[in-house]
């Protein structure tokens, strides 16, 4: 496997059917959005409250995911007590780097994802300020979850034939397949840029010893 990992993959639609993984990801995390975001605006949030919760949730998940990548799943290994306490996020990710073409790693764990969220949307009923827009922020956090799920999914199963879908694949393939220290943001690329750990596969100076390194196949 290279940079054009999951050329041959049909369809979204054949990994729902063949993935319980994918389903269930695909399934609950919608849901779990939707059902927040209804309790948003039941608790009475105005149309700017949870526009600007949606928004605020989703900014922040793109951000939570660089570094959770950056600084917890690729700094392993973690004393076994703390990988039960994270529900072995972890561990997950780096069997991913072994395996990348194996679609068991495509998403993440959705009872971990999910836990997260609805914890968060415990601690964000105590928080001062609506609960309208703090709801929604958690709507905004699921989407952002489950927005990366997809992204992520789709650079290591599907073709990703359209212009934006391809930087997306390459971006996250040259992290797979060639540096392990760059490219962690898998929703949103931007995050590397501002860390300066975008890297775009062109050659560059000697970085230097680095234990992450990939390696290409």
């Amino acid at each position: 496997m290279a940079l054009d990992e999951g050329r041959g993959t049909a369809s979204l639609r054949e990994g729902f059917v063949t993935n319980r993984a994918v389903r269930r990801a695909f399934t609950v995390m919608p849901a779990l959005a939707l059902a927040l975001l209804v309790a948003a605006i039941a608790l009475g949030g105005s149309a700017l409250q949870v526009a600007g919760g949606l928004a605020y949730g989703f900014f922040l998940s793109t951000l939570v995911d660089y570094l959770l990548h950056r600084f917890w799943f690729h700094k392993g290994p973690h004393a076994p007590r703390v990988e039960a306490m994270t529900m072995r996020m972890a561990k997950l990710h780096l069997d991913h780097h072994d395996i990348p073409a194996s679609p068991k790693g495509a998403v993440n764990k959705v009872d971990a994802t999910s836990t997260i969220i609805l914890v968060l949307t415990v601690i964000s009923l105590l928080l001062p300020g609506p609960n309208g827009f703090w709801l929604a922020a958690c709507a905004g956090g699921a989407t952002g979850a489950l927005l990366l799920d997809l992204i992520h999914y789709g650079t290591h199963q599907l073709p990703m034939k359209a212009p934006i879908l391809r930087f997306y694949k390459r971006h996250h393939m040259l992290h797979h397949y060639r540096d392990a220290t760059v490219n962690y943001a898998t929703l949103f690329p931007p995050w590397d840029m501002v860390f300066g750990t975008y890297w775009d596969g062109r050659e560059r100076p000697d970085r230097g010893d680095r234990s992450q390194r990939a390696t290409a196949d």
